[in-house]
């Protein structure tokens, strides 16, 4: 899965519930209940939305780790410069 380790368990109920409300709006379908179908679809809708949440969460997480080693890769390399320069 593609979400923080502190969201997973939050996602699996989310798409658990993207399976039973799906399920659920089909049978309302099947039967013509169309306002009951649509409402499952829209607690499904912001399930899905809920999961984009936490995917885009783990993605800017990742993003600002990675801008983080990178400024501080790029400090030891200064420091290692500024050193070896002073030693000139």
């Amino acid at each position: 899965m593609n979400f923080l380790d502190s969201d997973k368990a939050r996602a699996v109920k989310e798409m658990n519930c993207i399976v039973h409300c799906t399920q659920k709006a089909r049978n309302a379908f099947i039967k013509g209940n169309y306002k009951e179908a649509a409402r499952y679809y829209y607690n499904a809708s912001r399930s899905f939305e809920e999961l984009d949440r936490m995917q885009l969460t783990k993605q800017v997480t990742e993003d600002q780790w990675f801008q983080i080693e990178s400024i501080r890769g790029q400090q030891y390399i200064d420091k290692e410069i500024a050193e070896m320069r002073s030693k000139l």
